[in-house]
């Protein structure tokens, strides 16, 4: 194996470009770990390029993420994930509601957005102007009385085993991903309220 013999000669950084691209699912995840595992326990400073979100978020310990050769953002897989620097990022992590709006201020230390959907609170680093709010599917909850409130039917409805996922329709044309544990079924034409917390959510700057 490649990695095998890199490891001999003890070097003090590893490059792997795409290790795992040949391999099927189960085996990739499989092997990822054993990875993460030979890269802690040797302590060696691993370069690890892939395209695999998956993958960047189990291996690494900071992600660099890059745009046509430009780096967007370099932070902790979390911090990439919960807090990305631009709706790109946002959008090339993971899966990613987005409700663009304007600024209103801030209360509670939460920034007001007036959205599509409605005036939602949430996190954030803009003071003024135009904002595009990032709400991943699973930070939506059935709930009626949370502090941003949602109201929608259920458009579209697949069951992945451990979640439902769903496609919400909502007001003024707006359609959520919405990610549920299945606890109680839904079904489409059924009406659906829900609702996510401030810190759940996270408003970028509006890209030309």
């Amino acid at each position: 194996m490649a990695l095998a013999r890199a490891l001999v000669i003890n070097p003090q950084v590893l490059l792997l470009d795409e290790p795992l691209a040949n391999l099927d699912a189960k085996l990739r995840e499989e092997v990822r770990f054993y990875i993460r595992h030979l890269q802690r326990e040797l302590g060696i400073t691993t370069i690890y390029v892939t395209h695999d979100q998956a993958e960047a978020m189990v291996l690494a310990d900071r992600i660099a993420l890059l745009r046509d050769g430009v780096l967007q953002q370099v932070a902790p897989p979390e911090e990439v994930y919960r807090r990305p620097r631009s709706r790109w990022v946002a959008d090339f992590v993971g899966l990613c509601n987005f409700l663009p709006g304007q600024v209103l201020g801030r209360e509670d230390g939460s920034l007001v957005v007036d959205t599509p959907v409605g005036v939602v609170r949430c996190a954030g680093a803009a003071d003024a102007g135009r904002v595009v709010v990032c709400v991943r599917p699973e930070s939506l909850r059935q709930d009626a009385g949370g502090t941003n409130r949602i109201a929608g039917v259920v458009r579209e409805r697949t069951f992945l085993g451990n979640l439902l996922d769903l496609r919400v329709s909502c007001p003024r044309g707006v359609v959520l991903r919405v990610q549920l544990p299945p606890v109680r079924d839904v079904r489409p034409g059924e009406s659906l309220a829900l609702a996510f917390e401030p810190q759940d959510a996270w408003a970028v700057p509006e890209e030309d």
